[in-house]
C-alpha cells in the first residue's frame, strides 16, 4: 500500500463522506487493490450511488467476476448513459449494453425494410 493510499483512506475513516471514499477508490483503482474497494463499499454506511456501483463494478471485473461486474457497471450507465469511465471499462471488457445492442439490431431491421425503387 502506498503512502499516498494510506493517507487517502486515513482521511476517509476520518471523515466518512462520499467524496472522500471516491478519492480513497479511485486511488485503490490506481494501485489495483481490487479487495480493499469491495471491502471499503462493503462497510460504506451511505446510499448507493453510480460512483460506488463503478468502482465495485470494476473490482469485480478485474477479479474475473465478469457478470457480477457487467451488471454493476451497467446500472451506472442506466443511471448516468454519459459515465465515460463506466463505458470504457464495459469496452475494455467488450461487454455490449443489452438495450443499446438490441435498438442497432432493430435499426438495422428497419433498414432491410426499406424498399428501393
Amino acid at each position: 500500500m502506498s503512502r499516498k493510499l494510506e493517507k487517502l483512506k486515513e482521511q476517509y475513516l476520518s471523515d466518512l463522506s462520499l467524496t472522500s471514499l471516491v478519492e480513497y477508490l479511485e486511488q485503490c483503482k490506481q494501485e489495483e487493490k481490487w479487495d480493499e474497494i469491495i471491502s471499503a463499499i462493503d462497510e460504506w454506511k451511505g446510499s448507493e450511488t453510480a460512483e460506488t456501483h463503478f468502482y465495485y463494478g470494476v473490482a469485480l471485473l478485474y477479479l474475473g467476476k465478469r457478470e457480477e461486474g457487467s451488471e454493476r457497471l451497467l446500472k451506472v450507465v442506466k443511471i448516468n448513459p454519459n459515465h465515460f469511465n463506466a463505458r470504457k471499462e464495459l469496452e475494455k471488457f467488450n461487454i455490449k449494453d443489452e438495450e443499446e445492442q438490441s435498438s442497432r439490431e432493430m435499426s438495422g431491421d428497419a433498414l432491410k425494410n426499406i424498399l428501393v425503387v
